[in-house]
């Protein structure tokens, strides 16, 4: 018996040639194939509109078969507003998806702990000299990209989320503190100051799918470990990277030494080294 759908969007146009009055209303109702249960069958007619009705208020939204909102993953993400981004002393941006702290005055909040609200995407720049000068806290994140390109700053660098970016680029600045990045996916991080002998000079670790490390002259001078179940890749300038080198890595994985005693401490166990600038003492 054909069903009619009261939810459908489907529209139903029957045509009944009847002679009668309404009494024999009902015989008529049954001979045009109506089940008075009020449902209908479209069978296989391809010509029928069957997309579900969506609920008033809902016409912008995409309803699934289970009835599930296909925007809900991206609703129940927290906003930047919602986030502490402010309360760290930073500002939303990027349509409001991420949150900027910006140290580039002597004025700004940005001497103690520089703490990356959880939930959304994180840009941490100290520009001016002497800010940031204790940790940078990009844990909690989704992403992390942080740039200390004023002299002496960020004293010690912790990053996460899915990617990692990490600049050095200050005179001696990163020059206290470790770096250490466990982003899921890929973490680059520079130690590229041209002028200084004490940019990154504590130790550089990455954990992640993706390790790219590059230290300039003199730089790195507490060592870089990387640890990814990808390719990794850590090259040193002249004189930098005094206590080694040292890389695990499933895939493929290249150290490279210019100069100086990085040449002798630079060990690869991974499904494929490279080895620049010295030979390999595998860990």
């Amino acid at each position: 018996m054909a069903r009619f759908v009261s939810k459908s969007r489907s529209r139903v146009r029957v045509l009944c040639v009847a002679v009668g009055v309404a009494s024999v209303a009902a015989g008529i109702i049954a001979g045009c194939g109506i089940d008075i249960v009020g449902t209908f069958d479209p069978g296989t007619d391809s010509s029928l509109d069957t997309k579900p009705a969506l609920p008033p208020g809902n016409e912008g939204s995409i309803v699934t078969d289970a009835g599930v909102d296909a925007d809900a993953d991206a609703d129940a993400k927290l906003a930047c507003a919602d986030s502490l981004c402010v309360t760290q002393g930073g500002r939303c941006e990027d349509g409001g998806n991420d949150c900027l702290i910006e140290c580039d005055d002597a004025g700004t909040n940005c001497k103690s702990t520089i703490t990356c609200p959880p939930g959304v995407g994180c840009r941490v720049v100290c520009a001016f000299d002497d800010t940031c000068a204790q940790k940078v806290d990009c844990t909690l994140a989704t992403s992390c990209d942080i740039t200390c390109s004023g002299k002496h700053t960020c004293h010690g660098i912790a990053c996460a989320g899915t990617s990692c970016k990490v600049a050095c680029t200050g005179v001696d600045s990163c020059e206290i503190g470790l770096i250490d990045c466990k982003a899921t996916d890929s973490c680059t991080i520079g130690c590229t100051a041209d002028a200084g002998m004490k940019n990154c000079m504590d130790a550089v670790t990455c954990t992640s799918a993706k390790c790219n490390v590059n230290c300039n002259a003199d730089g790195c001078s507490g060592g870089v470990t990387a640890t990814t179940t990808g390719d990794a890749s850590i090259v040193c300038g002249a004189d930098a990277c005094d206590k080694g080198l040292t890389c695990y890595a499933k895939g493929a994985c290249r150290l490279a030494c210019k100069s100086g005693s990085c040449a002798t401490k630079m060990c690869c166990d991974a499904g494929t080294c490279l080895v620049e600038g010295g030979t390999n003492c595998p860990p």
